[in-house]
């Protein structure tokens, strides 16, 4: 049984108490995102594996060092031993770097000449 809120239908979902999941549903589905079975926790063990799967990339301070970790990355997603919302966030990170790399300073500091005391 669904009720309707000030968004529309409740989701279908119950907690544990017995107490009705508050949240609006998605368009034409039965629960809410939180509940929603695109969520539930994934099956596929060499998939939960690659999820948690570490790797050193090294500090992405110049242009070989962040080809090194796209080349990482790259192998990584090809073997599918990355999982593919992780490799998104660390590709992000990598173009914010390699756009970093390219920003030039304003102006170098204008250097004073010296003047001997006297």
């Amino acid at each position: 049984m669904s009720h309707t809120n000030n968004f529309g239908r409740t989701a279908a979902a119950i907690f544990a108490d017995g107490v009705q999941c508050g949240s609006p549903a998605l368009t034409e589905e039965q629960f809410c995102y939180y509940h929603h079975e695109t969520r539930k926790p994934v099956a596929d063990p060499q998939y939960r594996k690659a999820r948690r799967n570490t790797f050193d990339l090294p500090a992405p301070t110049n242009r070989d060092s962040i080809q090194g970790s796209l080349s990482e990355i790259f192998l990584r997603i090809a073997s599918n031993e990355i999982d593919l919302r992780r490799a998104g966030l660390l590709l992000y990170c990598l173009q914010i770097a390699t756009t970093n790399l390219k920003a030039k300073p304003t102006k170098p500091p204008r250097h004073r000449p010296r003047v001997p005391h006297s």
